[in-house]
């Protein structure tokens, strides 16, 4: 058996630890998965899927504005060197879903991975 325990910090080497470690990734990855294949038709309303599975709330228009330019930013990324949206898709075990569009999918999953990432995701206060 095996018990998986996080150590707590609110240092700025936690949040590298979070952004690189596999768990967390995957994790984003999947994620953005379901977002893609929800019934989540715009990309604001996507955001709120992403907020509500993963804080209970959905985004603040200011919150909303930064993941928006982030995720167009990323794509912008993805789409000039998709051999980096590959390699971000294929981190963990868990198959990706082949029939979604690999820029789109790795974009939502960087989206992701920063809300996994906020300190209110990570701290209980």
């Amino acid at each position: 058996s095996c018990t998986v325990k996080t150590s707590l910090t609110n240092t700025p080497l936690h949040a590298l630890q979070t952004l690189n470690n596999v768990t967390y990734v995957e994790s984003a990855r999947v994620l953005a998965q379901a977002v893609l294949k929800s019934d989540a038709g715009d990309d604001q309303s996507r955001i709120d899927f992403v907020l509500q599975r993963v804080l209970a709330r959905n985004a603040t228009d200011a919150e909303r504005d930064v993941l928006l330019r982030g995720l167009k930013r990323t794509g912008n990324q993805f789409a000039n060197k998709k051999s980096d949206a590959l390699k971000l898709l294929s981190v963990g075990e868990s198959p990706r879903d082949e029939s979604l569009d690999q820029v789109q999918h790795a974009s939502w999953a960087s989206l992701c991975l920063a809300v996994l990432n906020l300190d209110e995701t990570l701290n209980r206060e």
